[in-house]
């Protein structure tokens, strides 16, 4: 018969109730409703989910609260936890201390120091070094972060010399005093089974949201039983030390997937002393919010020419440009780089082919490194017909589509979305997210494809044979595309010039624009063509550039009022395409 949850937390009880006899705590004022008491002495009890909250109106400027230690002390460095810390939602709802005093005395009243601080708006402590004795502590606030929803500001926590290693005297007090009682020599053990108990109350739906609870605080600072005897046992400032995160508890909420684990989870990382601590508690939380966003019900509907998201016509960039290219029909193929996927627009735009895995998932990887899980539309794959983060592609001749990813991994396929042929690109380089692609580029020629990579180019058949190898001496590549009757034009990093080379071999033929590309500005490019073999470039400052075949300017079109990072440009008939913010837009030219 399992433990009963209520039995558990009351063997808490049987630890004495010790009166601080050292310690005195005091506020200009502290909140208090029927649920919650927000007193002072909440910032010294080592618990993040518990904290000091102003109750006086306004914002909380010039509020304080203040610890007698009953004796002086020496603290090097002082971490504040500016705000309510129970879960990053509350810690974003209520007010937090942007600016505050730190004021101590001697045992003779004697005002020691005085200090201003900045704490900053982050969900993270504020390590302040201090090197000072004092026997009272006084936190004046002087400004403010003000709440998405509550005006009263909060303090989690104060601690002294928090990356300093405990006092063993502490623990060695703590395990006495746990062995000294029959009554509570088993209380390790116990506490154990009770979490596993607890556990499997979830499992059963029993009790749920209190079973879920208690695995939740034992996850955030240990075991519940423990708290008393921190307190029984280790100073004012030094407990958090002592009530860190606990490993078993948090793989228990991994394996119940319930979303509602972030909130103890954010509370543990931003308790953990160790900066690898707070990392892995926080990619933890990364996960269960990649799930959560898995389990949400998909759009039935996703806009015409895309939006933000997983579902089929929707396009996931995460701060990466969205290549794309046209086929003869007129279809828009796109490289969807978050979902690890390709999409066919149709020219009324909506989806009609997608390439990837099947089955949506969590992605773990982000251009090769392991990076902050998130939710895609499709799992990246090494198998045919599966990307990882697709970077570029193209469609060619007979409507062959080419596609690279940030693997270097090229694949084909014919104009219905069918794999034909996939190799491995014979270079070290990989792309780097967060920049834009730059390269690698896709563009083609007749039956072959050009794949633009750094300052190289291979030349590949729709088979995978490399038929050349060479490098442009202009440097690394930008944007590129083959035009106007055949010749490789490219835009090398930093340059406003079209720099103009023959395909076949990479001799340089210089810059193909009298004049270059006008200055707008702009800092990322792309370019594409039309069957008329008309040069277009597209600017991150919302202007598209056209000449004619021979490099004569035709006009300038304002695609958009205000700049779009990394737009990529396709062109068909008299209608060019523009990517940006997970979007395509369309512009009609005139005839």
């Amino acid at each position: 018969m399992k433990k009963s949850l209520l039995w558990g937390l009351g063997l808490a009880l049987l630890v004495p109730s010790v009166a601080l006899a050292g310690p005195k705590f005091s506020s200009s004022s502290s909140k208090s409703t029927a649920k919650e008491d927000y007193g002072p002495d909440k910032a010294f009890d080592g618990l993040l989910n518990t904290s000091w909250g102003e109750d006086a109106p306004g914002l909380g400027v010039e509020q304080w609260l203040e610890v007698d230690l009953g004796e002086d002390v020496t603290v090097k460095t002082l971490s504040i936890w500016g705000g309510n810390f129970d879960g990053r939602e509350a810690w974003n709802g209520r007010s937090r201390v942007a600016e505050a005093t730190i004021t101590g005395w001697d045992g003779k009243g004697n005002e020691v120091f005085t200090k201003g601080v900045t704490l900053g708006d982050r969900f993270a402590r504020k390590d302040t070094s201090l090197g000072e004795t004092f026997r009272k502590l006084r936190v004046t606030i002087d400004e403010v972060h003000e709440g998405a929803i509550y005006a009263d500001t909060h303090i989690a926590e104060i601690a002294f010399d928090l990356k300093e290693k405990p006092d063993p005297m502490w623990a060695a007090a703590i395990e006495k005093d746990i062995g000294r009682s029959s009554r509570t020599r088993d209380l390790p053990q116990q506490g154990e089974d009770l979490l596993q108990d607890a556990y499997d109350g979830c499992r059963d739906e029993e009790d749920y949201s209190k079973n879920f609870k208690f695995i939740g605080a034992h996850a955030a600072h240990g075991p519940e039983y423990r708290v008393a005897y921190v307190h029984k046992y280790v100073p004012v400032g030094h407990r958090l030390k002592l009530l860190q995160f606990n490993e078993d508890a948090v793989d228990l909420l991994g394996r119940l997937k319930d979303a509602n684990a972030i909130k103890w989870l954010e509370i543990g990382a931003a308790g953990a002393i160790k900066a690898t601590d707070r990392e892995w508690l926080l990619e933890s939380v990364g996960f269960f919010k990649a799930y959560q966003d898995l389990r949400r019900t998909p759009r039935s509907t996703v806009p015409n020419w895309g939006s933000e998201g997983m579902e089929k016509g929707a396009f996931m960039n995460r701060g990466e440009p969205i290549a794309i290219s046209v086929d003869s029909l007129g279809n828009i193929w796109t490289a969807d780089t978050g979902n690890n996927r390709v999409q066919r627009l149709t020219a009324a735009g909506t989806v009609d082919k997608v390439i990837g895995a099947p089955e949506r998932g969590i992605a773990e990887e982000w251009f090769g490194d392991r990076g902050a899980p998130y939710a895609t539309g499709s799992e990246a794959g090494t198998e045919a017909g599966q990307f990882t983060q697709p970077v570029h592609i193209t469609v060619g001749n007979y409507d062959t589509v080419m596609v690279v990813d940030a693997s270097m991994r090229v694949q084909v396929f014919d104009g219905e979305g069918t794999f034909k042929k996939e190799w491995q690109v014979d270079t070290p380089w990989r792309p780097n997210p967060g920049t834009g692609n730059g390269t690698p580029i896709l563009t083609w020629l007749d039956d072959d494809f050009y794949l633009i990579v750094k300052d190289e180019v291979f030349i590949y058949d729709a088979e995978g044979t490399q038929k050349n190898r060479y490098t442009l001496e202009g440097g690394p590549v930008q944007a590129g595309v083959i035009a106007a009757g055949g010749k490789l034009l490219v835009r090398h990093v930093g340059s406003r010039e079209l720099t103009e080379y023959k395909p076949e071999d990479g001799f340089r033929q210089g810059n193909w624009l009298r004049k270059g590309v006008p200055d707008d500005g702009s800092e990322d490019w792309d370019l594409a063509t039309d069957e008329k073999d008309n040069v277009y470039v597209v600017t991150d400052a919302g202007n598209v550039f056209k000449w004619n075949k021979r490099g004569k300017f035709v006009t300038k079109i304002e695609a958009f009022e205000n700049a779009r990072d990394m737009p990529r440009i396709a062109v068909y008939d008299t209608i060019i395409y523009i990517s940006a913010r997970n979007e395509i837009h369309r512009i009609a030219q005139e005839d």
